[in-house]
C-alpha cells in the first residue's frame, strides 16, 4: 500500500546500543519507504546524547530525526514530544510508539497495519509482543474492570511496599494485596477492546484526529491502563492484531538507572502509586 505516512517514535534514556539496534531493525527490514523515525532523547547524560547524536548524523538519513528533552519528562510526556512533532510537523497518519528495547523484523509491517486499520477503524492497534527475557507474549494484557475498590487496593499495596522497602523490612510482606493477573487471552487470535502493552502502541489516523498524545500526568507505569480506560470511556476501539509482530528486550532503560534492586523497587512502587492516584482521579471524575 504505502499511501499513508508513518512515524516511529522511540524514546531514549541513558542507553545507546539498544536504541541503535532498534533504529537499524527498522531501516533494515521495513520495505514500505513512507516513514520517518523520530528519536526523542529524554534527558540522557551528555555522553550518551553526544554518542546518539553522532550516530544519527553519521547515517545522513532525512527520515531519521533526533529531538532532545532537557530533562527526563517520563514515559508519556517524553513520548508526547515525538508524537506532537510527528502529528504537526510531519503530518503523519500513523504514529508507531515503540520502546527503544524493541526489535522489528517484519518487512510488510506497515502494510499490514494500514490494512488492519481500514478493516476495523480502530484507534489504537497493538502487535504480538514477544518478551525475550520472560519467554512469553505480552499482548493482549489482562483486561481489568477499573473501579474504586480495585484502585484502592493497588494504592494500599504500593504504600505498604514503599514503607517496607524504606525500613528494609520488605521480607515481612510475603503476599501482595493485589495479585498480578495472568494473561488468559489467546495471543494467536485478533481481539477488540483489550489492554495493550505499552512497549508498542500503534496510533491510527482516528486517534491522531482526536488526541495529541497519551495522558500526561504520570511519570512511569500504568500508561497503557489509563489509555485503555480513557478509550473505553470515549467508546473508541483498541485492537490486538497478531499478524503484527515485534520483539521486546524489556526494561533496559529502567534497569540501567539503578545500582541496586531495592532502589529500583522503591522507584517502581512510588511511581506506581502516583499513577494509580491519577487513575483514581479519572475514575472519580468520569465515573
Amino acid at each position: 500500500m504505502g499511501k499513508y505516512l508513518h512515524a516511529f517514535v522511540i524514546l531514549n534514556y541513558n542507553i545507546i546500543n539498544e536504541t541503535i539496534d532498534c533504529i537499524e531493525s527498522i531501516i533494515k527490514h521495513i520495505k514500505n519507504q513512507n516513514y520517518y523515525i523520530i528519536v526523542v532523547d529524554n534527558g540522557s547524560s551528555k555522553a550518551i546524547y553526544d554518542e546518539l547524536y553522532d550516530y544519527i548524523h553519521s547515517l545522513r538519513l532525512d527520515k531519521l530525526i533526533l529531538l532532545k528533552n532537557s530533562d527526563n519528562l517520563g514515559f508519556a510526556c517524553g513520548n508526547n514530544v515525538g508524537f506532537k512533532y510527528a502529528k504537526y510537523e510531519l503530518n503523519a497518519d500513523f504514529i508507531l510508539q515503540i520502546n527503544n528495547d524493541t526489535i522489528i523484523a517484519q518487512a510488510d509491517m506497515l502494510d499490514i497495519l494500514e490494512d488492519e486499520f481500514e478493516r476495523t477503524c480502530s484507534f489504537v492497534i497493538g502487535p504480538d509482543i514477544y518478551a525475550v527475557k520472560q519467554k512469553l507474549h505480552q499482548n493482549p494484557q489482562p483486561t481489568i474492570t477499573y473501579n474504586l475498590k480495585y484502585i484502592g487496593k493497588n494504592i494500599l499495596n504500593s504504600l505498604c511496599h514503599i514503607v517496607a522497602l524504606n525500613l528494609k523490612i520488605e521480607d515481612l510482606i510475603k503476599n501482595p494485596i493485589v495479585k498480578r493477573s495472568k494473561n488468559v487471552f489467546d495471543y494467536t487470535i485478533e481481539q477488540d477492546n483489550v489492554t495493550l502493552h505499552g512497549s508498542a502502541l500503534y496510533f491510527t489516523p482516528l486517534y491522531l484526529a482526536a488526541y495529541d498524545g497519551m495522558f500526561d500526568k504520570t511519570f512511569l507505569y500504568r500508561e497503557e491502563n489509563i489509555l485503555f480506560y480513557l478509550l473505553r470511556a470515549d467508546e473508541h476501539k483498541m485492537r490486538y492484531c497478531p499478524k503484527l509482530r515485534i520483539t521486546h528486550l524489556e526494561d533496559v532503560s529502567t534497569d540501567s538507572s539503578f545500582d541496586s534492586n531495592r532502589k529500583r523497587r522503591i522507584f517502581y512502587y512510588k511511581n506506581l502509586l502516583k499513577s494509580d492516584l491519577q487513575l483514581l482521579k479519572l475514575i472519580m471524575k468520569r465515573g
